[in-house]
This record gives structure tokens, sequence and C-alpha cells, in this order.
């Protein structure tokens, strides 16, 4: 599209030494600066701050801005491009897809700082689809130099009160701002305030009390109204009583920029996301809530109300509404009045703040979205039994097969997902009944800031690895909004998922187990690495194979394991080591006579271990294999390791140690 318009054109509204700001890959050549920064739906669509406020004329036309989903974020970002106090130029390609073009202009009409003129373009330049813009923006002088932490409290946990304003104090470079602190609540905050607190923040806390009226009902729109009127620093955050500010907060603070009106902090708990970019079902229908992606907003994107950040004239000029009370939708209710005014929330995933209390069930209330915001519709769901095959996979047949992995998190390969950072997660959507366990065929590695750690829905689970399958217990685990399991992975160094799999619910089974092939028990206990069943049981193929056991009984109780072994008859080999490992754990080995004769061995495995994965995973690993072609006229040709007959799992008492052969006692000392 630019290719057709000439350097004069370009310039025909400002200075000619003014200037230029490109959003694309293809920028003519006069222009001064160009980014993919706006077009890289990956990224938070927010420039770096010395970019703000700096150009004369700034151009967005190698994408059409009305067919995006972030259209809003983007062009206000765009606005926030051009210097302020002259007049500037604004190009866009606009065709209304995604929004109308009323909305489009109504959202600029709206905003307080910035007057603006549609300039009609010079005769055969015209195009349906440019929009030119000459832009007056006011200079608010936006900085970083004043903080006001504002917390609101009902006096029932002062402990977190205290570990917010300690936080506050750990703040690198904090003494080279101006900063205050807000409280709101009842006078016996300051009462149990530590002294050491009180001491160090001498000074720079502002209290008021809360309002003696609505107490029960929880006025908080009131409260945070009240820190607004009490703060006068021109950025504010304003909290509830459940967090702490990291060291880096104002560092991170810094690279944001100052150049905001209302934004969404990240919040983690326990290195897990919290809800804080959100959204609802429709613009004022709250039936539904959820999660989005930070670069991700709609009409229906709101700003979590336990934490934003915002300029205090913002505040001022359009505060919380005190006709709503605490759950009544004010937090969605001031950031639909703010979009009113054309000011456009959004969020600040490293501007983070940790949240140290909140009640368990919170974040699954939460569904997480598509990567464009929509929500993940009802008949895209992960099945219970059916592989999900992820290599060449793009990110839309990913989502098609019933899986949510953000690419900000994640990309696609020919060889499945690959993980893009330390700490991912993944949504499988609208999971129904109750699964047993889900299994990932991936690569995996930990890095060295710490041990891999799995939650689903926020809780741990105990994982088993495998070098090939990651086998996740499920059963039991709550799931979260929209049937969803949401895996989180910390501490990642490589994450490749070819493949994922929820494991059916295992049904109880009678042991002992005859594992022959009209025996219909059999079938469900063989995992990867079986030939197959046959009339009396199952040769392994080649070094290694797997066993899925259900245990018998929930009993917190050790489990003897007894399996009817054979192996193919080997002169040159009388016995073979076949090692025995539980979830994952080494647990043994048995010397399994090389006669072709069936025996049963027996091992010992402790409560711990046999139930950190249900069903409990057996795997069984020897040094070689061999075929039935090797040492005698068959035309067998298969690699075989041992053959397995009879699987029986019994409780054991507490003391008791019997195993066969006798050699292995000594694995339960």
């Amino acid at each position: 599209m630019h290719n057709q318009f000439s350097v004069d054109y370009y310039q025909h509204y400002y200075e000619k030494n003014g200037l230029t700001y490109w959003s694309g890959r293809s920028a003519p050549s006069f222009v001064n600066v160009s980014s993919t920064c706006l077009i890289d739906h990956n990224s938070a669509l927010r420039e770096r701050p010395d970019r703000h406020g700096k150009y004369d004329a700034v151009y967005f036309t190698e994408e059409n801005l009305g067919n995006l989903p972030q259209w809003r974020l983007i062009l206000d970002e765009l606005l926030r491009l051009l210097r302020p106090e002259r007049k500037t130029l604004l190009i866009l390609k606009v065709t209304p897809v995604r929004m109308a073009r009323a909305e489009f202009f109504s959202m600029l009409k709206c905003r307080y700082d910035i007057s603006l003129t549609q300039k009609e373009p010079p005769a055969g330049l015209r195009d349906v689809d440019l929009i030119v813009l000459e832009c007056f923006r006011k200079d608010t002088h936006p900085r970083l130099d004043t903080l006001g932490f504002g917390i609101i409290s009902d006096g029932n946990r002062p402990h977190r009160v205290s570990q917010f304003i300690s936080s506050i104090l750990q703040i690198k470079g904090i003494h080279k701002v101006d900063w205050r602190i807000g409280l709101c609540g009842p006078h016996t905050l300051l009462e149990s305030m530590p002294d050491n607190i009180s001491n160090q923040i001498f000074g720079k806390l502002v209290f008021v009390e809360e309002p003696s009226e609505w107490r029960s009902a929880g006025w908080i729109t009131r409260k945070k109204n009240l820190l607004v009127n009490i703060l006068h620093s021109e950025n504010i955050i304003i909290v509830h009583d459940r967090y702490i500010v990291p060291c880096d907060f104002l560092e991170k603070f810094y690279e944001f920029g100052a150049d905001f009106d209302f934004i969404s902090p990240g919040q983690t708990r326990d290195g897990l996301r919290f809800p804080d970019w959100t959204a609802t079902s429709a613009e004022w229908d709250s039936s539904r809530t959820y999660l989005l992606p930070y670069n991700a907003c709609s009409r229906s994107s709101y700003v979590n109300g336990g934490a934003i950040i915002a300029k205090r004239n913002v505040l001022v000029r359009s505060g919380w509404n005190e006709l709503l009370f605490w759950d009544q939708c004010e937090d969605i209710e001031l950031t639909r009045r703010l979009e009113d005014l054309g000011i456009i929330a959004r969020s600040a995933p490293s501007l983070r703040l940790e949240v140290i209390d909140a009640r368990p069930s919170y974040e699954r209330a939460f569904e997480r979205t598509r990567h464009d915001g929509s929500p993940m519709p009802a008949d895209k769901q992960v099945l219970q039994g059916l592989p999900v095959r992820l290599p060449e996979k793009t990110l839309l047949q990913v989502e098609d097969s019933g899986i949510i992995a953000w690419p900000s998190l994640w990309r696609t390969s020919k060889d499945g997902l690959v993980a893009m950072e330390p700490q991912v997660d993944l949504a499988l959507c609208n999971v129904t009944g109750n699964p047993a366990h889900i299994r990932l065929a991936c690569k995996l590695t930990s890095n060295a800031n710490g041990p891999l750690q799995i939650h689903i829905n926020g809780v741990f689970v105990p994982a088993s690895y495998d070098g090939a399958v990651l086998t996740l217990p499920v059963d039991h685990l709550p799931k979260a909004a929209g049937g969803q399991l949401v895996i989180s992975f910390n501490a990642v160094d490589q994450l490749i998922i070819s493949s994922i799999e929820l494991g059916k619910a295992v049904e109880k089974v009678s042991y002992p187990v005859i594992m022959a092939r009209d025996n219909p028990l059999a079938e469900g206990l063989l995992g990867k690495g079986w030939w197959g069943l046959e009339a009396w049981g199952a040769w392994s193929e080649r070094i290694a194979s797997t066993l899925y056991l259900p245990l018998p009984c929930d009993e917190n109780k050790d489990i003897r394991l007894s399996l009817g072994i054979k192996t193919l008859p080997n002169l040159d080999q009388p016995k073979k080591a076949v090692g025995i490992s539980c979830n994952g754990i080494s647990i043994g080995y048995f010397s399994v006579i090389s006669d072709g004769k069936g025996r049963t061995y027996k091992i010992r495995i402790p409560s711990s271990v046999a139930r950190q994965s249900s069903p409990m995973t057996i795997e069984l690993s020897m040094l070689s294999a061999s075929s039935p072609s090797q040492s005698s006229h068959s035309d067998d040709q298969r690699k075989i390791g041992v053959g397995l007959t009879k699987v029986d799992i019994r409780p054991v008492s507490r003391g008791l140690c019997t195993f066969l052969p006798a050699s292995l006692s000594k694995i339960c000392r």
C-alpha cells in the first residue's frame, strides 16, 4: 500500500525535519524508525518508553487495523507515540471488519487528551481503506518520580498489611522517588502495626478510617476513592490486603514507561498466574469469567479489581462507583465507564505483584480463552482415550483439538509444541467425566534454577517421567471453569510435546490378573513396549516395557507386586536381570532364570512410591533382547525381552518382607 505514496505526501502535514515512525517490516527509506512491535501479535503491544511522545508522523498501513481483535490497544499505543503540543499526522489502514467505523471514531472522539481532524487525501491518492488524521495531543508530562501505594483492609488480616508495607521498603531504588502509602481500614490496623515498620514509614503513611456505613456489605468503592483523595502522587497503585511488591517493581515500571492511563499489573501466586487481565462473557454479562492472554483485548475485557495501577488524574476524573459494593462487578463497571471516556485499559505482565493470600478456588473460576481472547467452543474438546498428535499442527489446529497453548508461551513445529519460556501452561478444554491421568509424549529437562514442578488447576501433582512419556495423575482433581485442566510447568529448560492423551478412569481390578488373550482385564494393564496378548500371556518388545496397574485399595499401605515372568531359553545366559521401576523411581531388579519356564517374582513397593501416580506405572527394563529365530527353527524375528503371564498386587502390613528370589530382600532394608 505505502509504495504508491511519495515522500512529499507523507510529509505533507508536518515539518520536513519531523521524526517518522513506521509500524511494520517494509518502511520507506525516509522513515526514521520502524518497528514490528505493534504488528507482532505475540508481543505485549507496547513500545519502548523512549519512543513515546517523540514522532511527528506515525504510520500503520501494512496491516488492516480494523481486522485485528486488539485494535484498541494498538490504536492507543499509536497515539502515545505522537509528539505532544503540536500538529502531528496519523495514517492508518482501516477496513471495518472487527469493528464498525463509527465505533472506531467514537473511541477517538471520547479521548480527553487529544483533538483530531480527518484530512482528505490528495486527489489520485484516495483509498477507501486509508484514514489520515491530523492530531494535537495535550502534553500531560507523564513521569514516574511520584508513587502512591494504597491498600484497603477490613482489619481481619493486619499481618498482611504489614507484609505489604515491608515489601515496599525492599523495592530497589525506592529512595530515589517520592513515595507515600495510603491505608484505609479500621483504626486497629495502626495499633497492631509492628513498631519497626511504623518507625520506617514515619512521615510516609497517610491513614484514613473506613466509613462506618455499609461495613458488612463491603463498601470498597468508597474506600478506594478515599485513598485517591489522600494520595497526591501522579501514579497510584491500589490493592486489597493480599499482595506484596517484588523488589524489582520500580525497575520493571521504568521498563514499562510513564505514559499510560489505567493498567492491570501481572499477578502470580506461588509462581503461577493469578487472575489479573480478565474478561466477561459479554460486555455486561458476568455469568462466565475468563483469563486472557496478555495481548488480547475486547469490549468484554476488564481490570480485575484486586490490584490496579492508574494515573491519579484518571481516577479523580472517573473513580469507583460508590453505589456498588464488594462483589457487585464494581471493577467491571469502572473499566466500562473509562472505556466510554476513550481510556483503554491494558495489561502490564512484567509489572508484577505477588499474591500471598486468596481463597484456594479463586483461580479456577476463570476459564482460559483462545489466543485471540475468544472462548473455546463447547464442541472443541479433549476426549478420554484419544491421543492428540501435535507435530506440524498450526496454532489454530491445536486449538481446534481442544487445547489452548498461547503463542506468547509456545510455538508450533514439526516436532510438536515447543515451550518458549521457563514457566508455561496449557489448557485441555471441555473435559468431561473423571479421567485418571494425562500422558504427554515429550522431551523434557528442567533448568538450573530448581526442580521441575507441575501443577494442574493450581494443585501440585506428582509426575512420573520415563524419558519419553510424562504421566500426570488427575483423578479427583477439581476442574476449572469450562471443564478445563490447566497444566502449569515451572523451571522448564526444554519441553517439546508431541502428543497429549487424556487417560480414562481406571476401573477397580480384581487381582490376580491372568495375562491371557481371552481375559478382558489383561489388555488394560499393558502400556508401551509389548507385542500383544497371546493365549498364554504377552512378550515384551525389546528391552523396555510398561504396565499401568490400578491399586486395589486406598489404604496407605505398602504393596507387594507379584509378576509371573518367563524368558526364552538361553544356555549362554542362565539368568537375566530385569530392572523394576515404579512411577519413575528404581526399586530393584529380578534375576529371572532363562530356561523358558514361568515363575513368580515378588517385590515390595513403599506406599509413598506406589501412590505417586494412579494408575501405578511399572517399567521393566533389560540389557538385551533376543529373537526366537536365534535359538530354534522358528521364523519369528521379533526381539523379545521377557514374557508376562500373571500380575498380582496385595497390600502388605509393615514389618513383613517376603521376596522371591531371596536375594532381593536387601531392597526393603
